[in-house]
């Protein structure tokens, strides 16, 4: 079984990751980098659901350094209704994570999230 880059990188995470589902051969955490938008989409769809009520998934997030990629698919000014129901998920998915401890939230606001979101006013859920 192959591990990917990303888990080779932040090994001492993968524990914590297997809790949000993360399978070495098809990690969707890989997938929040793809250029394919239907990827993404669907990434930050299971990122999303597996961060709802678990402090610990979203600490493995945060330490994994995926904030300022969901910020910066957040601030990605594109058109399509896919990328507009990437960037609501991608919010709602910010807003888990701002649910968490003090932590999380201060990871988010030292990410950029404040410019992001008022940026981004004209989403719509």
């Amino acid at each position: 079984m192959q591990l990917s880059l990303l888990h080779l990188c932040f090994k001492e995470f993968v524990p914590l990751l297997q809790d949000v589902e993360c399978h070495p051969r098809s990690s969707y955490i890989d997938e929040l980098f793809s250029s394919e938008e239907s990827k993404c989409v669907e990434a930050v769809l299971r990122l999303k659901y597996s961060l709802i009520g678990s402090n610990r998934q979203k600490h493995a997030i945060v330490e994994l350094g995926l904030v300022p990629r969901l910020i910066s698919l957040l601030a990605e000014d594109k058109s399509s209704s896919s990328s507009s129901q990437l960037q609501v998920n991608v919010a709602y998915t910010l807003g888990s994570i701002a649910k968490g401890d003090e932590c999380q939230l201060k990871a988010l606001i030292d990410s950029g999230i404040v410019p992001a979101l008022i940026n981004r006013k004209d989403l719509k859920g």
